[in-house]
C-alpha cells in the first residue's frame, strides 16, 4: 500500500516509516531547549508534566538538569521595548 505524505509524493509504508522517525527524533532533540524556556517563564513541573503528557516526576526526573535559557539583561529588554 503506497501511501501520500506531507510532501505531496508516493511514499512506500517503509520509507514512511523511516520519514515520521526522522521527524520525531528531530522534535525529540528540541524538547530540552523548550523546558527551559517554560521553566525560565514560571512554569511548574506540574505544567510542564501535563504537557508533556507525562507525570510532573517524571518531567522532572528527565528535564531537572536542563538549565534555563539566561534572561535578557534589563538594558537590553528595556531597549526592545523602547522601540
Amino acid at each position: 500500500m503506497v501511501q501520500i505524505c506531507n510532501y505531496h509524493r508516493r511514499m512506500e509504508p517503509l520509507e514512511e516509516l523511516a520519514d515520521h522517525v526522522r521527524r520525531l527524533k528531530e522534535m525529540e532533540a528540541q524538547l530540552p531547549a523548550l523546558v527551559g524556556r517554560a521553566r525560565q517563564a514560571g512554569a511548574s513541573w506540574t505544567k510542564i508534566g501535563r504537557a508533556l503528557g507525562t507525570e510532573k516526576q517524571s518531567a522532572h526526573r528527565r528535564f531537572r538538569d536542563v538549565p534555563a535559557p539566561v534572561p535578557d539583561p534589563p538594558w537590553r529588554s528595556a531597549g526592545r521595548q523602547a522601540r
